[in-house]
């Protein structure tokens, strides 16, 4: 019996939760939460396996909950049930120690599927955000290489500037060009400044990436 405790503070929330996982024979719902500060005394009281933990909540929000019980009762399992599939969100979510992420929208069948991978130890992320993320992920891919290949024409054209500086019948046509090397060392600077802004994005995705693999991980050894 996988024993779960619910943590949200709106009512509807918490009902239809408990109206949709009791039919399941093997989970039983053994108390509620209305925020993150109630959700570790209830935890420390009811030891439940699965901690299903809202974000946005008064007094303590859910992801500073999850690292408190995270550390605390490491046989509790939390999985985040939000409405936000904000980038931070998420990753702070597997930074303190969430088991899964999900969205409210979700159907109830993944649901069971985080809850029965949380109680394994395995981490889940919703199909629709896998799917997100791997766009996301390619998708910055794509714009470094563009920057990067972009970067190069300018430092091949710089190259041919300076063989032309070194060639006294060249010296006067650069004179006269408003092109000059110092232009090309400027745009250079700036596209330094966005392959670093792009490399900082891309730590981001790198994170979500290893949460994905992670998820992928989790499925195929649960076969």
């Amino acid at each position: 019996m996988i024993r779960i405790l619910i943590v949200d503070d709106q009512n509807t929330v918490r009902e239809l939760l408990k109206v949709n996982l009791e039919q399941q024979k093997d989970l039983q719902i053994v108390g509620f939460a209305v925020n993150g500060k109630d959700a570790i005394q209830k935890v420390q009281n009811l030891n439940p396996d699965i901690v299903l933990m809202d974000i946005n909540m008064p007094i303590m929000n859910g992801l500073r909950a999850t690292k408190i019980i995270s550390q605390k009762f490491v046989n509790t399992k939390v999985i985040v049930f939000t409405t936000s599939d904000n980038d931070k969100y998420l990753n702070f979510a597997l930074d303190v120690g969430a088991k899964g992420y999900l969205l409210k929208n979700t159907s109830g069948e993944e649901i069971l599927k985080a809850i029965y991978h949380a109680q394994k130890g395995y981490f889940y992320l919703e199909n629709k955000l896998v799917e997100k993320y791997l766009n996301k992920l390619a998708k910055v891919q794509s714009d470094l290489s563009n920057t990067f290949g972009l970067k190069q024409l300018i430092i091949n054209q710089a190259q041919i500037i300076d063989e032309k500086l070194d060639s006294s019948r060249f010296f006067a046509e650069l004179q006269e060009s408003k092109f000059t090397v110092r232009d090309i060392n400027n745009r250079i600077r700036n596209l330094e400044k966005i392959i670093l802004s792009i490399r900082k994005t891309l730590n981001i995705f790198i994170i979500s990436f290893t949460i994905i693999l992670l998820f992928i991980f989790g499925l195929i050894i649960s076969q």
